[in-house]
C-alpha cells in the first residue's frame, strides 16, 4: 500500500474515522473539520504515515472543545507547510527568513511595523 502522502484522497476518510473514535473513546461528542481544515490536512506530506495524522486529529480533539475543527487547531507542523491552504489561512500572518548569519532586532523590528501598516486601516 502506497505511503499516505500518496494517497491525499484517504487522508479525510481516514481523520473522520479518527474523530468519530477519538470522540467516543474521551468522551469528547462529535466534530466537523471545516474546509480549510480538511484541506490543510489534505495538503500536507504525511511522513508520519497514518499515526501521525492520528496524532494530530487526536491533539487537535483534545486541546479544542469547539464542536468544530478550526484551522488553528490543527498542529503549527501542519499549517505551516507551504500549502496552499496554509497559504489562504496565513495570508496576513508575517513570516520572516531568517539567514543563517542572523539578523538585527531593528531589522526584524522593520519587518513587523511595515506588515502591521499593511494590515491596518485608519478611520
Amino acid at each position: 500500500m502506497p505511503p499516505l502522502r500518496e494517497r491525499s484522497e484517504d487522508v479525510i476518510l481516514l481523520a473522520e474515522s479518527f474523530i468519530e473514535e477519538f470522540g467516543r473513546t474521551y468522551k469528547l461528542g462529535q466534530r466537523t473539520p471545516t474546509e480549510t481544515s480538511r484541506e490543510l490536512l489534505r495538503e500536507y506530506h504525511w511522513l508520519g504515515n497514518v499515526r501521525e495524522l492520528s496524532n494530530a486529529v487526536k491533539r487537535a480533539m483534545i486541546m479544542h472543545d469547539a464542536e468544530t475543527l478550526q484551522p488553528d487547531t490543527i498542529p503549527v507542523s501542519i499549517r505551516t507547510t507551504n500549502s496552499l491552504a496554509t497559504q489562504k489561512w496565513n495570508s496576513n500572518q508575517l513570516v520572516i527568513d531568517i539567514p543563517d548569519g542572523g539578523v538585527t532586532f531593528e531589522e526584524v523590528e522593520k519587518h513587523v511595523i511595515d506588515h502591521t501598516l499593511k494590515f491596518t486601516r485608519v478611520e
